[in-house]
């Protein structure tokens, strides 16, 4: 993997943990997660895609969940 790539898939997973952060206890959970769970599900996902040549295709979809939720959660409040 070069270093652009590795630079992309740090920067993803900050986003993603970010976005992730932000969500309720109870949204987490309804994803399967908690927040002391998020980073080592981040860890992993950038493990699983250690084979592809686009590392960051897995955690797309966590931050796209992530970011439903919240306009979710900002057109409820």
């Amino acid at each position: 993997m070069n270093l652009i790539n590795k630079l992309v898939a740090a920067w993803e997973r900050r986003r993603a943990y970010a976005a992730l952060m932000q969500l309720d206890d109870r949204l987490l959970a309804d994803i399967g997660m908690n927040r002391g769970t998020i980073m080592e599900r981040l860890a992993r996902a950038a493990r699983d895609t250690h084979v592809s040549t686009d590392n960051v295709a897995v955690l797309r979809p966590t931050v796209a969940v992530a970011a439903n939720e919240d306009s979710v959660i900002r057109r409820a409040a």
